[in-house]
């Protein structure tokens, strides 16, 4: 009895830590917690941003269908009627940054973690707009929710810290120049702080592909000597004799790297010979469908399409299904993030610079050149080619039947 009962005593369950980021919904978020950061935590840790960043380089295809959107979001330029204003957009900072410049790092920051940061930099005479993108991993929400807390490294206790007002607040700097920032964000139930990722749902999957690919290379790094432990018997006249035999043996059978790794222990065997026990490895399940499973659940949840990507495809350069996937992927997504990312810039630039940016928009083109219809006007034709168009002009109103 005595004996089961410690048994029992020693028994225990092992639980294995998550591989993936967990994110804290804002009304589980305690007030004690933002007076111990020193601003609203993005994450139980704070650091929720970090760990996102950190998986983006982890996994090759949530980095290329990031890579993809991003490309197509950020379009090919801007243009507008106003030729100050294409003029602005071409010299949008002090580092000669252009409009495009900047906002791709906002977009690709946004798709990242949902959150993107561009702050506002004028003078008391509005006689200047700049604009610069801060990194979102170092961005947070100020304690009071008036503005934001910029640190270079979250991770650390100490390190100077730089408020924001929140737009269209201004705080004015030692120079008289004036700063704001606007957050974009995206939309989630349960987070009024922060934004969240388009992607979230597909945190797992991500781990899974960014796993079987390091499993695959594990493989590949093993695959030519088999792992084991080899028993070397014999009699030396000193340790340092039997530790240099095995360092002599590791070094000239062992391989490199991880390639086929053996355990050398040297002992006396009972005048027994020497002899190898292989470790027995069995590979259970089909990885392969692991992957590929994986990859599919990534675009879904990415709200994004395959022969948009970076992925091969058994059906190989397919133009149409390219076409008619790039204006569905224009419809439900480019379209609608690019008027999320441009619609603060376009009433900071009314508020500050005094001119109308209601006509300011995005360039897209098409990936692969798309054959146009005989029945467009040449300034339709000229739109859609993502090239400068006057509706109005009486020589662009021609149909292009007319002219071919």
């Amino acid at each position: 009895m005595s004996n089961r009962m410690s048994r029992q005593k020693r028994t225990f369950q092992i639980r294995t830590k998550a591989n993936v980021p967990t994110l804290t919904p804002d009304n589980l978020i305690r007030e004690r917690s933002a007076k111990r950061y020193g601003c609203i935590p993005f994450g139980s840790d704070n650091l929720f941003p970090y760990a996102i960043a950190a998986m983006n380089r982890k996994s090759g295809v949530h980095r290329g269908i990031l890579n993809k959107k991003t490309a197509y979001i950020s379009g090919h330029g801007f243009q507008t009627n106003n030729n100050n204003l294409l003029g602005w957009t071409n010299a949008v900072n002090a580092n000669e940054e252009t409009l495009s410049d900047v906002l791709s790092k906002v977009i690709y920051d946004h798709l990242s973690d949902g959150n993107g940061y561009v702050e506002v930099i004028t003078d008391g005479g509005n006689t200047f707009l700049n604009i610069e993108h801060h990194d979102h991993t170092t961005v947070r929400i100020s304690e009071d929710k008036s503005g934001f807390v910029i640190k270079a490294n979250w991770r650390e206790k100490r390190g100077d810290k730089i408020y924001i007002p929140k737009y269209p607040y201004f705080e004015q700097d030692e120079n008289g120049n004036l700063h704001s920032m606007i957050h974009i964000k995206s939309y989630e139930p349960e987070f009024m702080n922060y934004g969240v990722m388009d992607w979230i749902a597909g945190l797992d999957a991500s781990a899974i592909a960014y796993k079987t690919n390091k499993w695959n290379v594990a493989r590949l790094d093993n695959s030519f000597q088999t792992s084991g432990v080899m028993m070397i018997a014999g009699e030396f006249e000193s340790e340092e004799a039997a530790l240099a035999l095995k360092d002599e043996m590791e070094h000239e059978y062992a391989g490199e790297d991880a390639q086929g790794k053996v355990l050398f222990i040297v002992a006396d065997l009972d005048g027994k010979q020497s002899k190898f026990i292989p470790f027995e490895q069995k590979f259970e399940g089909d990885w392969t469908t692991l992957s590929k499973e994986a990859i599919t659940d990534l675009i879904v949840a990415h709200s994004w399409y395959r022969s948009l990507t970076s992925l091969g495809d058994s059906t190989g350069f397919d133009t149409n299904r390219i076409l008619n996937e790039y204006e569905m992927a224009l419809l439900d997504t480019i379209l609608p993030k690019q008027r999320l990312v441009l619609r603060p810039i376009k009433t900071t630039i009314q508020a500050i610079l005094g001119i109308d940016a209601s006509d300011l928009k995005f360039v897209n083109k098409y990936p692969i050149k798309k054959q146009l219809d005989k029945f467009l006007m040449i300034w339709e034709a000229r739109k859609e080619r993502g090239l400068s168009y006057d509706e109005n002009d009486p020589k662009q109103q021609q149909y292009l039947f007319e002219i071919m």
